[in-house]
């Protein structure tokens, strides 16, 4: 019996992201990866069983690490892909350190990048993160503003939170303007989520 490698392993989950980055996920090509991966297309299949089987080993380090930058950063009462129906029913009261929270976003964007974006591209995803960051959101607005209109404050929620998925993932694309004019990426993160959110909360 063959044992199996982590060393290629990784190289397959790398060859992965890169591929379900340019091509999305129906697209992307298993014989493909493989080749990127250095091993043969039958080969991989030994690791992972199936494409999806492979995305989720992708995707699910990325969640579990954004999960514990949020929960870190809102003292435990936030966690990323909770149901948002929860959020809603427990009604929690929390603040964000934003600053701190977009440090943990580039360290996890640069840990990987191409598996970050493929998350910001693909629609079944991106409908995840906006049905839980209105919640998340409409959560938030109204424990700043116990008397506000709750039909405003599930409005500008949703509108944050399209504002904020569309403006964070832009920030992404410029890494390298940032390290020429020696600016701190997270910073460009921080503004965007900070000027989005103090708008909102004067809104509502």
């Amino acid at each position: 019996m063959q044992i199996l490698k982590e060393s290629i392993k990784n190289k397959i989950l790398k060859a992965a992201s890169l591929e379900f980055n340019e091509k999305g996920f129906q697209a992307a090509s298993m014989r493909k990866i493989a080749a990127n991966a250095g091993i043969t297309p039958g080969n991989i299949y030994r690791y992972f069983s199936n494409k999806e089987k492979l995305l989720e080993a992708v995707v699910t380090p990325i969640m579990k690490d954004l999960n514990q930058a949020l929960l870190e950063c809102t003292d435990g009462k936030l966690k990323f892909f909770t149901n948002p129906d929860e959020i809603l029913q427990k009604n929690e009261q929390f603040s964000i350190d934003i600053r701190q929270f977009s440090k943990k976003f580039i360290e996890i964007n640069e840990k990987n990048e191409a598996g970050m974006s493929f998350i910001s591209k693909d629609e079944n995803y991106r409908i995840k993160i906006k049905e839980w960051l209105t919640a998340a959101l409409n959560s938030y607005f109204m424990g700043k503003r116990t008397k506000a209109d709750e039909e405003l404050v599930k409005i500008m929620s949703s509108i944050a939170a399209i504002a904020l998925i569309d403006s964070v993932t832009e920030s992404l694309r410029f890494d390298e303007q940032c390290k020429k004019m020696n600016i701190d990426q997270s910073e460009i993160v921080y503004e965007c989520i900070a000027s989005i959110i103090e708008k909102e909360e004067k809104m509502v």
